[in-house]
């Protein structure tokens, strides 16, 4: 569960989220939505710890996984190296140190990410949409019961967007609290179990989604009608 209480952070005498409030169930995706520059990516960052908060509480029990907006690889390593880090074990064997690499678990998450073809490609290669599913294959690799996902369907062409909407699902189904940043109402409206909409870092509409995407003030901020 992922449970936020009156968080706040400001820039010099700019406050980019304000007294922000939200709880996120077990089994439950909830979109964060908004403008360009309303917050929505701040609020993430503080919530995992990226950015200091000035107020508030944050609890987010169990651990989470995340991606983020603008997609980061390390350009030398083999797409499989990306989610070793994430699953490989070590064991110490008799009375030398030998590293046992049991890649099992990360080719099964390359397999679920659509990348098995690429396990040892270098990330460099990858096209940008490419790029994301390590990403996303390194958040889930955490097994833990909470995710952020920061836009994970940019630049993806409609075969990969249609498997992290099943890779997302997934999740949902084994029981995790999922916050989904996404601009496509297309992808909220098909995902999302509940919304917040932030303007200029205040939350102006929260709850179910078609609800929330008809209120007069949501329409006027967000969708320009």
């Amino acid at each position: 569960m992922i449970h936020v209480t009156h968080i706040t952070k400001s820039f010099g005498g700019i406050q980019a989220v304000r007294d922000v409030s939200f709880l996120c169930e077990p089994g439950t995706i909830l979109g964060l939505i908004g403008p360009n520059g309303s917050g929505k990516s701040t609020l993430v960052n503080v919530l995992t710890g990226m950015l200091p908060k000035d107020r508030g509480l944050i609890r987010i029990p169990g651990g989470f996984g995340r991606t983020f907006q603008d997609v980061y690889v390390w350009e030398h390593m083999t797409v499989l190296e990306h989610i070793l880090l994430m699953t490989q074990q070590r064991s110490l064997m008799g009375s030398l140190l030998e590293f046992r690499i049991d890649d099992g678990p990360a080719r099964l998450i390359l397999q679920r990410v659509g990348l098995s073809q690429y396990a040892d490609t270098h990330a460099k290669q990858l096209s940008y949409g490419q790029r994301k599913l390590p990403e996303i294959g390194r958040a889930i690799a955490t097994g833990a019961p909470n995710f952020f996902f920061d836009e994970p369907f940019a630049g993806l062409f409609p075969e990969m967007i249609e498997r992290v909407k099943n890779i997302i699902r997934e999740e949902k189904a084994r029981g995790a609290s999922i916050v989904l940043i996404e601009h496509d109402m297309s992808v909220i409206r098909e995902l999302c179990d509940r919304i917040i909409v932030l303007d200029a870092g205040v939350v102006i509409g929260e709850g179910k989604v078609e609800e929330v995407l008809a209120n007069d003030r949501v329409i006027e901020a967000y969708l320009g009608e």
